[in-house]
C-alpha cells in the first residue's frame, strides 16, 4: 500500500480559488507504478482517506471511502507526507 496525495483539475466548491486535493491509499508499490496504472488503465484506484485536522503536518483518519480518480480529472500525485493517526481501536476498514 502507498499513500499518495491527489490535487486534481476540479476546483473546490467552497474556494474558488483551490484545486481539490486528498490522501490516498492505492495498491501500486510504488509511484512509478502508480504512473504505469495511469498509462495502462487510465485511472486509479484506492481509499481517499478522510481526515480532520490534529495538529501541523499531523491528520486523524475519520474514515475512508473508495475512490476513482482519471487521468483527464488528474493534475499531480506525489508521495503523501502527512503523519496519520488511525481512530482509537485501530483501523476503520
Amino acid at each position: 500500500m502507498l499513500r499518495i496525495l491527489v490535487t486534481t483539475t476540479i476546483v473546490s466548491q467552497r474556494d474558488t480559488q483551490r484545486l481539490v486535493h486528498f490522501a490516498m491509499e492505492v495498491d501500486e508499490p510504488s509511484l512509478e507504478k502508480v504512473h504505469e496504472a495511469l498509462v495502462r488503465d487510465g485511472s486509479i484506484f484506492g481509499q481517499r482517506i478522510v481526515t480532520e485536522f490534529k495538529t501541523e503536518g499531523v491528520r486523524r483518519i475519520i474514515g475512508r471511502v473508495p475512490q476513482i480518480v482519471g487521468l483527464a480529472t488528474l493534475a499531480t500525485a506525489t508521495i503523501c507526507t502527512y503523519e496519520f493517526v488511525e481512530p482509537e481501536g485501530g483501523s476503520d476498514e
